[in-house]
């Protein structure tokens, strides 16, 4: 297998904000809070990080890779990374940070002792996060993606 990452992204409508060091999703047909500074609206490409223990940046992953050689990409990667971190520590883990730059990481390099970040982006092309959401806000009873309820309880 050629050691391309895939990255994987889930779509939700709505407005992400802005107010002092707080970044939130607010999902229609909800508003946004008052006197906020408006990111996206519209279509929201969610992506999900692992924060670094030596950088200042959250890594999503689109490529893991064992000892070993066995190579897994996308939402596969996520969810054995998830599963399996504490197995495969020299496992590398390649990926974009929220900054943009393509990196490679060391699993023992990653902080599991976090919950994952949600990042947002304008489009699916967009290589650097418009935001990393802190704060979720959704109607009752509207289905929201499976990794964004997981990781914004």
């Amino acid at each position: 297998m050629e050691r391309v990452p895939e990255y994987f992204a889930e779509k939700v409508i709505g407005t992400v904000w802005r107010q002092e060091d707080v970044a939130g999703l607010t999902i229609e047909p909800l508003t946004p809070p008052k006197d906020v500074e408006i990111v996206l609206r519209g279509e929201i490409i969610l992506r999900y990080g692992i924060a670094m223990l030596y950088a200042p940046h959250t890594l999503v992953p689109g490529l893991f890779e064992t000892e070993r050689g066995a190579i897994m990409v996308g939402r596969e990667a996520w969810d054995y990374i998830w599963q399996k971190f504490q197995l495969y520590p020299r496992a590398e883990v390649m990926g974009v940070q929220d900054d943009g730059e393509e990196t490679t990481a060391l699993m023992r390099e990653l902080d599991f002792g976090e919950p994952p970040q949600v990042l947002a982006y304008k489009d699916e092309l967009a290589a650097r996060a418009a935001a990393t959401i802190q704060q979720l806000d959704a109607p009752d009873g509207v289905e929201l993606p499976e990794l964004l309820r997981q990781s914004l309880r």
